[in-house]
């Protein structure tokens, strides 16, 4: 009976941990299409409203939603107070600080980082370029997401499981 019990809570933790590795995938698709509509938004602002800075970036705050929102209200806080002409290392600073919040791997963070020079005092047109630049470059990431996704949840599936019944095979 107390073998029995074992295999089950080991098989549950197995199927756990698969889980885990999932919705880690999940968040980090999410955190990646917040990204592109984030700089969407700032794309639109900048075409259309031509907001300031610290709005602007309070207004992709409130639409992005966490983890983002701590890092961006952080930085307009810093933008506001300090008066800085310093806004790309701000931008790194306070998302730097937050880097534990994010799923996003060390490239698409690097991505997110880069986009504190879309706020550079550089005329629109370039501005909005740089912005398409960017939202093609998360576009990519996320394509590859997509493509690997299959593949990599298939792997995880199968070592959790098979993992689970061998622990229990070896233990029984």
């Amino acid at each position: 009976m107390l073998k029995i019990l074992g295999s089950v809570l080991i098989l549950t933790a197995s199927v756990g941990g698969c889980l885990t590795f999932l919705e880690r995938f999940r968040e980090e698709e999410r955190q990646l299409l917040a990204m592109k509509e984030m700089l969407i938004i700032f794309e639109k602002q900048l075409e259309y409203v031509r907001l300031p800075i610290a709005e602007a970036v309070t207004d992709m705050a409130k639409k992005a939603g966490a983890p983002f929102e701590a890092p961006l209200m952080e930085f307009t806080e810093k933008i506001l107070y300090h008066q800085t002409e310093e806004v790309e290392r701000l931008w790194r600073e306070c998302f730097e600080a937050h880097r534990p919040s994010f799923f996003l791997n060390r490239e698409e963070f690097a991505i997110l980082l880069d986009m504190g020079r879309l706020l550079e005092p550089v005329d629109s047109k370039s501005q909005i370029a740089s912005v398409e630049m960017y939202i093609n470059r998360v576009e990519e990431k996320i394509q590859k997401m997509w493509e690997e996704r299959g593949n990599k949840q298939k792997v995880y599936q199968s070592v959790c499981l098979f993992g689970g019944l061998l622990l229990i095979i070896v233990l029984l």
